[in-house]
């Protein structure tokens, strides 16, 4: 099961949502890139997608960025929900 994961951007204020984690019912997934925050949705398991960044898309990267400035300083995401 996964978790529906809130951010709160530090530097410009934009809030987002991502769907985080592993479903229990469903095929797709979704990754983020490690480089530069990029996210994709895939239907399969998660080998090797590689960003056109040059980063590799995640399950869990290190830093999430903010879809509107890029900027990887944030509130480090609250858990609002679940998902399968």
């Amino acid at each position: 099961m996964g978790g529906i994961i809130k951010f709160n951007c530090y530097k410009c204020g934009h809030v987002w949502e991502i769907f985080h984690g592993y479903p229990l019912f469903s095929n797709s997934m979704s990754l983020f890139c490690n480089k530069c925050g990029k996210s994709i949705t895939i239907e399969k398991d998660p080998d090797s997608y590689k960003c056109e960044c040059g980063g590799t898309f995640e399950v869990s990267p290190e830093h999430y960025y903010c879809p509107e400035c890029g900027s990887a300083d944030n509130d480090g995401g609250k858990c609002v929900g679940l998902w399968d």
